[in-house]
C-alpha cells in the first residue's frame, strides 16, 4: 500500500512539475511556433502580399497554399531572449524562412498579363532557396495564471512568410 501511496505521489509530483514547465512566456512561443511548423489548425493560412485571391484561378490558390504550407514547414527559429515583467513579457526570437520578398520585387504585375504574372511568381516561389533570417519579438501576457501569446501584427506575420 505504502508503495501505491509512494508512486502516485511521484506521478502527481511529475504532473504539476510538467504543467508549470510549459505554462512560461518562452513554452508559449515555442508552442505557437510548432504549431504554425505542424501546420495545426488553429494557425490560419495568411497569404499576406503573395496574392489577391480574387485574381486567382483555382490551381493558382492551390499553388500558393502549398508554398505557404511550405514555408510554415520549413520556418526554424531560436530564442534569443526572454525579458519578464510582471504579467507581461517579450520574447525575442530569430527566424529562419525561404526568401519570397526578393522574388516577389523582381516581377511587376504592370508588365504582364495576370494570369502570366501568377504564374511566373509561383513557378519563382515554388523554386526558391535563398533564406532570410529575422528578429520577432513576440508579446507574451498573462490572463488568470496562463501565459498567452498576443495576437500577431502585421509585421510579424509578414516575416514567418519571409515577405518582410
Amino acid at each position: 500500500m505504502k508503495k501505491k501511496i509512494f508512486l502516485f505521489l511521484i506521478l502527481l509530483m511529475f504532473f504539476i512539475t510538467g504543467c508549470e514547465l510549459s505554462n512560461n512566456p518562452t513554452s508559449k512561443v515555442e508552442e505557437l511556433l510548432g504549431k504554425y511548423q505542424k501546420l495545426d489548425d488553429s494557425i490560419a493560412i495568411i497569404y499576406g502580399d503573395l496574392s489577391n485571391e480574387e485574381n486567382l484561378t483555382n490551381d493558382q490558390k492551390d499553388r500558393y497554399k502549398k508554398l505557404i504550407e511550405k514555408q510554415y514547414e520549413d520556418l526554424s527559429y531560436e530564442i534569443k531572449e526572454e525579458k519578464i515583467d510582471g504579467d507581461n513579457a517579450v520574447i525575442t526570437t530569430q527566424i529562419e524562412v525561404k526568401n519570397y520578398k526578393d522574388i516577389i520585387n523582381k516581377y511587376s504585375i504592370n508588365n504582364y498579363d495576370t494570369n502570366d504574372y501568377h504564374n511566373l511568381l509561383l513557378d519563382n516561389l515554388e523554386d526558391a532557396k535563398d533564406k532570410v533570417t529575422y528578429t520577432i519579438d513576440f508579446k507574451v501576457t498573462k490572463v488568470k495564471d496562463e501565459w498567452q501569446v498576443d495576437d500577431l501584427d502585421n509585421e510579424q506575420k509578414q516575416k514567418l512568410l519571409g515577405l518582410y
